[in-house]
């Protein structure tokens, strides 16, 4: 079994690149792999430990900032709720998602839970936005908050104003909150 491991922190710091770094550590430490860290970026800029065997994941949106780290590759995105676009849906949706939204009676919650399921699987594969957000269809799994799709296991967290995806080869996610005090 693998481990995995993702925190949230909820703050309004300017710098959410290096409270994502802070919480990386702070997760390492946790997991017993607190060792002198060294950030390099592999393909498509996507950053990774070069002498750890930990894979890890930050992303932030508003107030929050999410990392998870875990034995093989991992994604996570957290997108704080916004309002349901169509001109985007229409951009990055496949036309089954765009219909669930169309129909749904929470479209801005459906929008913001499927924006932060497509990010988390390119964000593990290493593509990116620019492996395109139309190239994955999770119209069978919009209902569901742990399932596992094109081989990956998906977990979504609902906070009171956000969403939260973790995309690992693994269903054993933890979400734990680190607050600042």
């Amino acid at each position: 079994e693998k481990m995995i491991s993702s925190g949230i922190i909820n703050q309004s710091l300017k710098n959410h690149s290096l409270l994502g770094r802070v919480l990386l550590s702070y997760i390492l430490f946790k997991m017993g792999m607190d060792k002198k860290l060294t950030f390099t970026y592999g393909e498509n800029e996507k950053p990774y430990l070069k002498n750890s065997t930990a894979f890890f994941n930050i992303s932030h949106s508003g107030d929050y900032v999410i990392c998870s780290v875990s034995e093989s590759e991992v994604g996570c995105d957290v997108q704080k709720m916004t309002q349901y676009k169509e001109k985007i849906a229409k951009r990055f949706f496949t036309v089954e998602e765009k219909a669930f939204l169309d129909k749904s009676d929470t479209p801005d919650e459906q929008f913001t839970k499927l924006w932060t399921m497509k990010e988390s699987v390119l964000k593990k594969t290493g593509e990116g936005i620019t492996g395109g957000l139309a190239s994955v269809c999770f119209a069978s799994c919009l209902q569901k908050n742990s399932f596992i799709e094109f081989g990956y296991h998906f977990k979504v967290w609902k906070l009171t104003d956000a969403y939260i995806c973790v995309c690992s080869d693994s269903g054993n996610e933890t979400l734990t909150e680190v607050n600042k005090e």
